[in-house]
């Protein structure tokens, strides 16, 4: 996406995930997080097109058409929302 920021370790989980025809998806997905204040310049042979989205608007987005988006994205998002209002130690 073109731009660099330092990035923090979250979490990790592992799904499966039937894809129909017989394809399967069972990974084990690494989540990172960062902050990065400016704008992207996604390289157009990388990228076909990319959008800002709000979390909440994400996560209603996935409800009302998962199939528009991969499998992991959803529990991701999730276990996310999950960390930031869990209280911290």
């Amino acid at each position: 996406m073109g731009f660099d920021c330092s990035l923090t370790v979250s979490f990790s989980f592992t799904y499966r995930a039937e894809l129909g025809g017989g394809m399967v998806e069972h990974e084990i997905d690494h989540v990172l997080v960062g902050q990065f204040n400016g704008d992207p310049v996604a390289n157009p042979e990388e990228v076909e097109a990319w959008r800002w989205i709000d979390k909440a608007e994400l996560a209603a987005e996935i409800a009302a058409h998962p199939h528009r988006y991969t499998a992991w994205l959803g529990i991701a998002l999730e276990q996310l929302k999950r960390r930031e209002s869990a209280p911290s130690l």
